[in-house]
């Protein structure tokens, strides 16, 4: 199965203290790297989140955003200082003792001042929030690898297309090879007659050289391995992932062994068709790139 690495997920939950929202998205990358935007109250779920985005993604940059839009009014509540409660209402009892002041002690705004009242989160409203997060990141999860396949199977019917291009090509050079044979060996006889001219053309000498050349200019076996690269990168395509970096490194034979053709042969139509196989090869290359 192909999957690419361009894939987007969102999802979004209601809580007692407002709305989650989790949203992420991946593009090519040579390696998995992970980037993470966390509210501060829950960097110490990194590992949790990291841990679920290794179980099931493999390779490209990840970019992880979770926002939380707080309702106020639910997330926070009034908090007394008991101790500093009491001290507060002993001191004021003495004063007002000692100073003869007979009134009753209000309860005003100097209660927040001094760190009595505070206003503090509601953890009623927070409660379980972690678990909500890892849940609501599962489901945007499933929406990027979904749109991950998705892709994915746009690149294999490219990719496939082109491999059966390259196929035609590799043929078309295939044929040319008794061609180029028979031009070696008349050149070859040509050239060596002149330069043994001594030497009856029976000679075995003779024979031999022109052999040894002959063999020097020979793309049988460059034909052979280009075309195992290729089934082999057709097999790839089946297996699971990752297989991205497998099928570059493919690519990266092909492409040697296909220059080792152009510069062997010698032949302006396995030239023209030498040219014609790189240029596929490089859009091959450009769509492993983004296989995961």
């Amino acid at each position: 199965m192909v999957n690419s690495m361009t894939g987007f997920g969102r999802a979004e939950q209601t809580f007692i203290g407002g709305k989650l929202l989790v949203e992420m998205r991946t593009v090519n990358h040579r390696f998995l790297d992970v980037h993470m935007q966390l509210p501060t109250s829950l960097r110490h779920i990194e590992q949790d989140l990291l841990k679920l985005i290794k179980s099931r993604v493999n390779r490209g940059k990840f970019d992880l955003k979770v926002e939380i839009e707080e309702n106020r009014g639910r997330l926070q509540k009034l908090q007394v200082n008991e101790t500093l409660y009491d001290d507060y209402i002993k001191t004021m009892r003495r004063f007002m003792k000692t100073e003869n002041v007979e009134q009753k002690i209000s309860l005003d705004s100097s209660l927040i001042d001094l760190g009595i009242i505070e206003v503090v989160d509601d953890e009623s409203t927070t409660n379980g929030l972690e678990e909500l997060v890892l849940n609501t990141s599962k489901d945007a999860l499933v929406q990027l690898l979904s749109m991950r396949e998705t892709e994915g199977e746009y690149l294999y019917g490219d990719v496939y297309e082109r491999l059966l291009e390259l196929e035609q090509m590799e043929l078309k050079i295939k044929g040319y090879v008794p061609e180029v044979e028979t031009m070696y060996r008349e050149r070859l006889e040509s050239k060596l007659s002149e330069s043994y001219r001594l030497l009856d053309e029976h000679d075995e000498r003779l024979h031999q050289e022109i052999a040894f050349l002959l063999d020097k200019s020979d793309i049988t076996e460059e034909l052979t391995r280009l075309h195992s690269h290729r089934l082999q990168f057709l097999q790839t395509l089946t297996e699971k992932p990752p297989m991205g970096r497998k099928l570059e490194f493919i690519l990266q034979e092909m492409n040697r062994e296909i220059n080792t053709i152009g510069s062997k042969a010698n032949h302006a139509e396995i030239s023209k068709s030498v040219v014609s196989f790189k240029a596929e090869l490089e859009k091959l290359r450009e769509q492993a790139q983004n296989i995961e």
